[in-house]
């Protein structure tokens, strides 16, 4: 294949979340890409409520990386400066200014790629949710227009409707190098949860193990119930920055992930890089990469019973917490950026 010449669609600066996985998977893709050399362009549409602008204001360089280039502005204009320097259109996150740029998809010269971070706008997902129609609809048309589908969940494939199943690649998520102060002294006693009030994560099995023990959590997150969720033993602390964040990781003495669905993880692989020990559900993405009992502890999210036991055993047992602890480091080390986006090279040039 000739030279890559990639253009990426979807948030660079603006994310919906702060800390959110999928911003954090464009960013530090295109970046990587372009330090080692990779041509690419990454486009975001303007953020003005002004829709004329969208459509038809100036082209606007926000960011340049090597020969590599951060744009804003008006997708017209910005759809004819890029249509014959490309070779391959990325759609790493869906947005509903990317109607304008299907069209892309058919020229003969551009290979197509759709990111899915969740399926959860496709029936056969049991935790389907319904999605806005624009995004929806892009969803579904490039799913069966694209060359190819990256997806993190060997779920995922399950959940894709049949004819479309031959152009899916599995791939990994990746963890950036976090800019903290590693050292911890001493783990307190609490179980850190990331899942806000969301039922997919598992806040309701959280809640029922909160009652059933005496074990301290803490809750991070949104409150989509709207109510005081703290109790004697569970503090919530709401959606907090990404150094905040990592701050509660490194001092816990568990993470615990009881995703009922869960694409992949970044918590699991942040939690990893920090030194503190999982417990998560086999229904997440990465737990296919972890040996329970060796990496992670790994369990059915529906089993609160086992859950339980497992926390009990992580705050008993110190010889497994130190294997756990030191062999977090080692499988770190396959999930970093440099690494994963070789592999995304391989997967473009082939």
């Amino acid at each position: 294949m000739k030279k890559l010449k990639i253009l990426f669609l979807g948030e660079y600066t603006y994310p919906i979340i702060t800390g959110s996985s999928t911003h954090k998977v464009q960013v530090n893709l295109f970046d990587n890409l372009s330090q080692m050399g990779i041509t690419s362009y990454f486009f975001e549409v303007c953020k003005t409520e002004n829709k004329l602008s969208k459509i038809f204001g100036k082209i606007k360089l926000i960011k340049q990386i090597n020969n590599s280039f951060v744009y804003t502005g008006g997708i017209i204009p910005f759809i004819f400066f890029i249509i014959f320097r490309i070779n391959i259109i990325h759609f790493i996150v869906q947005r509903k200014y990317q109607l304008f740029f299907l069209p892309l998809v058919f020229l003969p010269w551009i290979k197509s790629f759709i990111t899915l971070h969740d399926t959860l706008n496709f029936k056969k997902n049991p935790y389907f949710n319904k999605f806005p129609k624009s995004i929806n609809f892009i969803k579904q048309f490039l799913v069966l227009f694209v060359s190819k589908i990256l997806v993190y969940n060997e779920l995922d494939k399950n959940y894709l409707p049949e004819i479309i199943k031959k152009k899916v690649i599995l791939v990994k998520n990746g963890i950036h190098k976090i800019e903290t102060n590693l050292a911890v002294k001493e783990k307190e006693n609490y179980i850190l949860f990331a899942g806000g009030t969301s039922l997919i994560k598992g806040y309701e099995i959280i809640s029922q193990i909160a009652k059933s023990t005496n074990y301290k959590f803490i809750i991070a997150g949104v409150n989509k119930q709207g109510e005081n969720i703290a109790t004697e033993n569970i503090q919530f602390i709401g959606l907090i920055p990404s150094d905040k964040m990592y701050d509660y990781i490194k001092k816990a003495k568990i993470v615990i992930i009881p995703s009922l669905y869960d694409t992949f993880s970044v918590l699991a692989l942040e939690s990893l890089y920090l030194g503190t020990p999982i417990i998560i559900s086999q229904r997440c993405g990465i737990s296919r990469y972890l040996k329970h009992l060796e990496d992670a502890i790994i369990v059915e999210p529906d089993d609160t019973k086992q859950i339980i036991k497992f926390i009990d055993l992580l705050f008993n047992d110190k010889d497994l917490y130190s294997k756990l602890y030191k062999n977090s480091s080692k499988l770190i080390e396959k999930f970093t950026w440099d690494i994963i986006s070789k592999e995304y090279i391989e997967i473009y040039e082939k």
